[in-house]
């Protein structure tokens, strides 16, 4: 007898646990979860990998190098595959078109962070007009935003135009594929004179 009263209880248990998590959920505000990408009209993103250079603890699923190509999808992590750098690793990208200076953000990069359900790495981001000679855009690694898939950069003093984008993994963070990229943007591209 003593069996069948723990199976009841059991069931019961288990009963009430799945009525709680039931009102949890039902509790929760709908789309809680979901992270809106911003718009991204007028834009312009990585259009060619010319160098990827990634630490060695970077598997290939994550060194596919068109998957920071083109702009991120909506449905974080599950809709983009990553690019990992790994924790000192660095990829080289071409954009759609040249980029300059412009009033607030000046580049997005997304990274596969908390927002997304992953984990914050720092990197740090560099332009270049040529593709040889690159300059810092800040003194400091970065991490994403505050509760968004990216991280925002400004360019300070630099003018440009620009071309080209340097993104590298600058260790420290929690996880061995370092940063995992998806995406950058540029919020400003320059648009050619048209002749008359």
């Amino acid at each position: 007898m003593t069996e069948s009263r723990e199976r009841v209880v059991g069931r019961r248990g288990y009963g009430l646990l799945c009525l709680a998590l039931a009102l949890l959920l039902a509790a929760l505000p709908v789309g809680a979860s979901v992270v809106r990408l911003p718009d991204s009209s007028g834009s312009v993103f990585a259009a060619e990998v010319l160098r990827y250079l990634p630490s060695e603890n970077v598997g290939d699923y994550y060194s596919r190098l068109s998957n920071v190509l083109g702009p991120p999808q909506e449905g974080g992590r599950s809709a983009n595959v990553p690019l990992a750098l790994g924790t000192c690793g660095f990829v080289d990208v071409r954009m759609e078109t040249p980029f300059s200076n412009g009033p607030g953000p000046d580049l997005r990069v997304y990274e596969c962070g908390s927002a997304w359900g992953g984990v914050n790495e720092p990197f740090t981001v560099r332009v270049s007009s040529d593709g040889v000679v690159w300059t810092n855009t800040t003194s400091w690694a970065r991490m994403n935003d505050a509760g968004k898939p990216y991280t925002s950069i400004e360019l300070g003093d630099l003018a440009g135009p620009f071309l080209y984008v340097r993104v590298r993994g600058e260790g420290g963070g929690a996880s061995p594929e370092g940063p995992e990229i998806i995406a950058i943007e540029a919020l400003h591209p320059v648009t050619e004179p048209t002749q008359d």
